[in-house]
């Protein structure tokens, strides 16, 4: 990745760099055990975080995508948050909090 930090869960780390290229690759081999362009394509600042067996990416452009972890690449489901965002979620006992360019929002 140009700016994200990779993210390592269990055995596989995940990176994401511009235009939506999201790679995972096995940790003890380096091995590329997938690559995919997500559909938001576009800038990515924010650092790839993971919880309840699922990591959200977010594009500069406001766009969260959710992915499933694990070898395969699952897309589980995209929002459009309307608003730029550079910031890494942050996750606090179960919510998921974004700050985007004019305001802080909470997910349950």
């Amino acid at each position: 990745p140009e700016c994200p930090s990779p993210l390592l869960v269990g055995e596989r780390i995940y990176m994401i760099k511009n235009g939506g290229i999201f790679s995972c690759l096995n940790a003890l081999t380096g091995e590329l055990l997938y690559q995919e362009k997500l559909p938001a394509g576009g800038p990515y600042y924010a650092s790839p975080v993971y919880a309840d067996g699922k990591i959200y990416l977010v594009s500069t452009r406001g766009i969260v995508s959710i992915i499933e972890e694990g070898e395969e690449f699952k897309l589980l489901s995209q929002n459009d948050q309307n608003d730029r965002i550079m910031a890494t979620p942050a996750l606090v006992d179960g919510q998921i909090i974004l700050r985007t360019s004019n305001r802080l929002k909470v997910y349950q």
